[in-house]
């Protein structure tokens, strides 16, 4: 237990050595007028899929005044054994940011804590003894409440999580998060657009059902109609069995034994899937995802469009890889425009998403006030098109991609 204390130790002293220079960046904001964003933003809910940064490269806002920037910034995340990795893709991110805008390093200054609540009262006066004027995390919510009661008001917060359930009056809170919630919403728009009836197939996991529950609700609210919601435990091998079922083969294959017995003959016979659905959407992870897709295809879906969240995709750079999954449409960041999304998004990294979580979070820090101030303004950054509401809730849209021939495309509507 004391070496992995003193490994994470070593591994935060690493990161706090961060130094100064200068620079003319422009901010990355996009500004636009409330007519042009009526439009632009119903032709995004229609899916003609024009990237938000070809669409408002005209509208860039003035760069931020130096004297914008906090002078040190806190970093508060978790390092006990299961959050390790997590945390660490996030540091990554956080760092090459800085590292990336000279006018960051010149003005600001990083500090890294863990959230072990054993360590609390520590981090609280390592909070106010480093005179920290923005805090970046905590990552986990039980940590939310606590800190956010417990640090000055002064102190401007950017949660890398959302609560909803929290009541929070302080006038620098924001939340930002990588939520499977809001991810599948707009799954399930860009699917309605392509039908009415759907069939959702879960991976029964906390995730899952998570995504599973957003694609039904806002189906639902659309006026669409889930026929079906198949749930499959996340050590299941039978996909065969499972597609059959869902798609009605097997009362086909059922219906045609009954017509024999009655017959008492063979019949010349094929099965057929059921015509009542138009659209699948699928609450799986990639592994899952890349069994049940050839599944669908044998089992006559293959005309079906299949939608899914970006769990569904992971970041390999052999087209191969990707063939099983061919004609699958998601959900994710605008990163996979370049065919350069792997080295982009850092392919040595495991949680590439989080990196870029890390990476955008530092370069918001310095717009969120406002932004809040002005919902119309948009942030292009790696992990969407970001944006912030009256409750300080930012707010990601992401791109829409279909596989085809292998590679990852931007979709286009059929």
């Amino acid at each position: 237990m004391l070496t992995q204390r003193l490994q994470y130790f070593i591994y935060l002293i690493a990161l706090v050595i961060i130094i100064t220079g200068c620079s003319g960046n422009k901010a990355p904001l996009i500004e636009r007028n409330q007519a042009k964003k009526e439009r632009l933003m119903q032709k995004s809910e229609l899916n003609t899929q024009q990237p938000y940064d070809d669409s408002y490269r005209d509208f860039l806002v003035p760069p931020y005044r130096e004297t914008s920037l906090p002078r040190n910034v806190g970093i508060i995340l978790p390092f006990e054994k299961e959050y390790s990795d997590i945390s660490k893709s996030i540091i990554n991110g956080i760092v090459q940011a800085y590292y990336s805008s000279s006018r960051l390093m010149a003005n600001t200054k990083l500090f890294f804590y863990s959230s072990n609540s054993s360590d609390l009262e520590q981090i609280l006066q390592q909070i106010k003894n480093d005179q920290i004027e923005f805090l970046i995390g905590p990552l986990r919510k039980d940590m939310l409440s606590v800190i956010i009661k417990r640090i000055p008001q002064q102190v401007s917060v950017m949660a890398l999580n959302i609560d909803n359930s929290l009541k929070i009056r302080r006038k620098g809170f924001f939340q930002f998060s990588l939520n499977p919630e809001e991810e599948a919403k707009q799954v399930a728009n860009f699917a309605r657009t392509m039908g009415k009836q759907a069939i959702v197939i879960t991976q029964n996991t906390d995730w899952g059902r998570r995504t599973s529950n957003a694609y039904q609700k806002e189906w639902i609210n659309s006026g669409g109609e889930i026929l079906d919601n198949i749930v499959f435990d996340k050590n299941e091998t039978n996909f065969s069995k499972i597609i059959t079922e869902t798609l009605h083969i097997t009362q086909s294959h059922f219906r045609k034994n009954t017509l024999e017995k009655l017959l008492q003959e063979k019949v010349k016979f094929e099965a057929r899937r059921r015509q009542d659905i138009d659209v699948i959407l699928l609450a799986t992870d990639h592994d899952d995802t890349r069994q049940i897709l050839p599944q669908l295809r044998f089992h006559k879906a293959e005309r079906l469009p299949i939608f899914a969240s970006s769990r569904a995709f992971t970041f390999e750079k052999d087209i191969s890889f990707y063939k099983d999954m061919d004609g699958l449409y998601f959900a994710d960041m605008p990163t996979l425009e370049s065919e350069n999304y792997v080295n982009k998004t850092t392919k040595d990294n495991r949680y590439p998403r989080l990196f870029a979580f890390g990476f955008d979070a530092l370069n918001l820090m310095p717009y969120l006030h406002q932004m809040k101030r002005n919902e119309f303004l948009i942030f292009p950054g790696r992990t969407g098109y970001l944006k912030i509401n009256r409750n300080g809730i930012v707010v990601r849209n992401l791109n829409k991609y279909r596989i085809k021939n292998g590679k990852v495309r931007l979709a286009k509507t059929e």
